[in-house]
Order: C-alpha cells, then sequence, then structure tokens
C-alpha cells in the first residue's frame, strides 16, 4: 500500500518504480554471508561430583519430570555456592592468604523446548521455600520493632507530660 501523501506529491508511478529497483537488487555471491561453524558438543555435568542426598534428588526430579539432570544439577550447584556464600572458604596455598569461596557460576545449555525452565523452577524451590520463610519472619521481627518503637514513644509522651503537670504543681520540680 503506498502512502496518500508520496502518491500525490511524487506520484504513484514513480514510486512503484522505487519500488521495483528495490526488489531487483541482488547481492553478489562473494558478499552472501558464510554459513556459521558446527557448534561443539556441550559436554554433560559430571553428576558424580554431587553429594549422595543432592543426587538422590536430582534424579528423582529428571525422572519424574522427563528432563536432564544437568539442567537441575547446575542451578542446584549454583544456589547451594550462592547460599555458602563467603561463610566457607578454601585455603588453596599452605603458605599464602589467598581464599576461594564458594560463589559458583553456571549455564544451562540446551535447545528450545528441551525443559531448561522447568528443571530450574525445581532446583530453586527449596531455596524459594527458604526465602519465603526468612521473609516471613523478617516481617515478624519488623512488626515487634515497630510495636516496641510506638512503646517508646508512647513513654517519651507520658513522661512529658508528667514533667509538665509536676511544673505545673511546683515550678521548682525535679525533671527527669
Amino acid at each position: 500500500m503506498i502512502n496518500d501523501d508520496h502518491r500525490f506529491s511524487i506520484g504513484e508511478e514513480k514510486i512503484r518504480e522505487a519500488i521495483n529497483a528495490a526488489e531487483a537488487f541482488s547481492t553478489p555471491d562473494d558478499q552472501m554471508p558464510l554459513p556459521l561453524p558446527k557448534l561443539p558438543t556441550v559436554p554433560t555435568f559430571p553428576l558424580e561430583i554431587l553429594p549422595a542426598n543432592v543426587l538422590d534428588f536430582v534424579i528423582d526430579q529428571a525422572e519424574r519430570a522427563r528432563f536432564a539432570p544437568d539442567f537441575l544439577a547446575i542451578p542446584l550447584m549454583c544456589s547451594i555456592g550462592s547460599l555458602l556464600g563467603r561463610k566457607l572458604g578454601i585455603r588453596l596455598k599452605a603458605q599464602d592468604d589467598w581464599v576461594e569461596y564458594g560463589n559458583v557460576w553456571g549455564v544451562i545449555v540446551g535447545s528450545p523446548s528441551s525443559m531448561k525452565s522447568p528443571a530450574m523452577r525445581e532446583a530453586l524451590k527449596p531455596f524459594k521455600q527458604i526465602q519465603v520463610a526468612a521473609d516471613h519472619e523478617f516481617s515478624k521481627l519488623v512488626a515487634q520493632h515497630n510495636k516496641s518503637i510506638e512503646i517508646v514513644k508512647l513513654k517519651r509522651e507520658a513522661a512529658k507530660k508528667r514533667s509538665i503537670k509536676n511544673l505545673y504543681d511546683d515550678e521548682h520540680a525535679h525533671i527527669d
């Protein structure tokens, strides 16, 4: 469809010529893009390095949901590493202060629709439960803190009122 403003200002025939000339343009063979190289195969995650109880969880979930165990093991190990964070470190040299902490990075590689996202959700589920419980506990502590603040404000206000009353009764009264 041709824009009416251009059709009236330039002329419909000139617009059609420009469109036909653009469609006739071709790229020489030496300028055609080259095909992508064949990608190397991605190594599988070595499940034998997992602790026994984690391995049992990974295999059970992977079999039930029908996804590759790698897709669950990788985010699971990364999450465990983030929980440990800077609390657990390994000294790599006996005579040095170099410490490596449990920060783990991982990438899940798989074809589209190979169940990467469901596996990752399943791996993160226990950690999300911990987070929800921690958020709930934090909310309770904030509520207790706010209540304590309110009590302190009320006590200050009551002390101020007592001081005003004491001064009203005796201008030389001792005020705390």
